[in-house]
């Protein structure tokens, strides 16, 4: 099934504009490095442009180290003579474990609510918030972690290169410098990857620290392809966050840009001190809601991409087109033998076309010069025939001619007999007359016997 990265960004973004709470979790939650991939892999191209030899790097990050616990020493003997800087360190100390609670539980409330939200499941804010509470100490031992698992790679990585130390050629420096630039770089994007697929593993599915790592590792192996994608599409998206928020502060900064010309024009401190704090807070607002809405949105993209490589295996689109290749290839190779079919079968066609046009030319000069040579024996056998068939007919005419009669004077009678209803007329039957004149003379001969029997009785 291939993912849909729209689908994705569509319902993230639908629970960070509906879901206004989440904004200040989002506030506290921007503080951690959700874009670690995208900081490496702009420090390290920022390092190859000005491929700093990779020793120059390292004794660098010594130094620093060095200064830093100088520095932490002298702080803490200060702290045995001073009790009023001990109770001021206690209290930034709390305030700093405050701060980083508040971040870690910042992080993993806006992940459940954005998985309760996806998955339909009702939750209020106090019962997302004690959730958050178990998961606060395993989700912050694996950013330590992680951090220390970058700082590990850093000088595993960087140990075998240190032959650059000694190397006279400054072309071996910059191949060092290379070769320890691209393995880094994929080494901590793939565990930047580890670490937001293993905190999802831990606040929804429960699991251990170590276990969430292996379980993240088979995740990503399966979906490298995908998480790149993703990954890329939020960094695009991020860039215009950072757009957006300059496009902001530039409305902002216009009418307050103006009242601070007429403060300066008009030598007004207040106005001068009001402009510029007012400016500053601008920014400050502009910037921090912003990064709170796209942290919330950030988190809930990866949330809702891993509910859906956990409950289905998806396909990213660079894999569903590279498995798609074949069949484009069977594709594209029938398309092309059948062209290659078409235009033999035309040229096979115009071939036989013209054979047919010689063939039918031919032809008909053969035609015409055999009607030529047939055309006065023709004529000579249509006359003797016209002969024959006259002779014929003169001989055959008088009996035509009777049958003619014949027929004739059939369908005259017949015509007769139908108008006299089928009876024939009385001149042509002599028996009825015959029988007519018998009845007479016997009614005759009766009444003169019955005459002459009354004369002798008188």
């Amino acid at each position: 099934m291939k993912i849909s990265y729209s689908l994705i960004l569509k319902e993230a973004w639908q629970i960070a504009i509906k879901n206004k709470i989440l904004w200040i979790f989002g506030l506290f939650a921007s503080f951690i490095s959700l874009e670690a991939a995208y900081e490496v892999i702009i420090s390290q191209c920022h390092q190859a442009k000005n491929m700093e030899p990779l020793y120059q790097k390292i004794i660098g990050a010594a130094e620093n180290q060095n200064l830093l616990i100088g520095k932490y020493v002298y702080f803490f003997n200060i702290l045995a003579a001073d009790y009023l800087s001990y109770i001021f360190f206690i209290l930034t100390a709390v305030l700093v474990i405050l701060f980083i609670w508040l971040v870690f539980t910042s992080q993993i409330a806006i992940i459940l609510s954005a998985a309760k939200i996806y998955q339909k499941k009702k939750k209020t804010a106090n019962e997302i918030i004690i959730d958050s509470q178990g998961k606060f100490w395993p989700v912050l031992s694996l950013n330590i972690i992680i951090k220390l698992g970058l700082y590990a790679g850093f000088l595993i990585i960087g140990l075998p290169l240190l032959y650059a130390l000694w190397a006279p050629s400054q072309q071996a420096i910059i191949i060092a410098n290379l070769f320890f630039l691209i393995i880094y770089t994929v080494f901590a994007v793939v565990v930047s990857f580890l670490a937001a697929y293993a905190t999802n593993f831990i606040v929804l599915k429960n699991t251990s620290i170590f276990e969430a790592l292996k379980q993240a590792w088979q995740l990503f192996s399966k979906n490298i392809s995908l998480s790149m994608e993703l990954a890329f599409i939020l960094f695009f998206l991020k860039i215009c966050s950072l757009i957006l928020i300059l496009c902001l502060f530039f409305l902002a900064f216009v009418p307050l840009f103006a009242v601070l010309l007429l403060s300066l024009a008009s030598a007004s401190l207040i106005g001068i001190i009001m402009s510029i704090t007012l400016l500053i807070l601008s920014f400050l607002i502009i910037a921090l809601l912003v990064n709170s809405i796209f942290t919330v949105f950030y988190l809930s993209s990866w949330t809702i991409a891993f509910i859906q490589l956990t409950e289905t295996s998806l396909l990213s689109q660079i894999m569903h087109l590279v498995k798609g290749l074949p069949n484009l290839f069977k594709k594209t190779a029938q398309k092309y033998n059948l062209e290659i079919d078409k235009k033999e079968i035309k040229k096979e066609a115009k071939k036989l076309a013209k054979k047919t046009k010689q063939e039918a030319a031919i032809l008909s000069q053969k035609l015409g010069k055999e009607y030529i040579k047939i055309k006065p024996k023709a004529k000579k056998e249509i006359k003797i025939l016209a002969k024959k068939t006259k002779a014929a007919y003169e001989k055959m005419e008088p009996k035509i001619k009777k049958e003619i009669k014949k027929i004739v004077s059939q369908s005259k009678k017949k015509t007769i007999t139908a108008k006299s209803g089928g009876r024939k007329p009385a001149a042509s039957s002599p028996k009825r007359k015959n029988s007519k004149t018998k009845k007479t003379t016997k009614r005759q001969t009766a009444q003169k016997g019955k005459r002459k029997a009354k004369k002798t009785k008188k």
